[in-house]
């Protein structure tokens, strides 16, 4: 199970439609792998129904830039980090078995 974090972790998620932008940081990956990612999260956006219309403005847009690698987002109302390989809650973050 991927592990939640931030302001609003634990929260049932606001029902209200808004923007929100979200932010992905990778480590140690070409930018070939990058697009790829972009292509298939944009293929994510689509059959969430986010496609911008033939005659529309867009209703989402997926962005590549070069970025120093630090996994520092303290203001993000949710932080997920995937994870392959599911842990129980004792085994998370912080586990210490003393």
């Amino acid at each position: 199970m991927h592990e939640d974090f931030g302001s609003h972790a634990g929260r049932e998620p606001d029902p209200a439609e808004r923007g929100y932008r979200l932010d992905v940081l990778l480590d140690g990956v070409t930018e070939a792998a990058a697009l790829a990612l972009m292509h298939r999260i944009a293929d994510l956006l689509i059959e969430a129904g986010l496609a911008a219309p033939e005659d529309g403005d867009a209703r989402a847009i997926v962005g590549l830039h070069p970025h120093t690698w630090t996994p520092e987002l303290a203001d993000a109302v949710h932080l997920v980090i995937p994870r392959a390989v599911p842990q129980s809650p004792d085994l998370g973050a912080n586990y210490s078995p003393n």
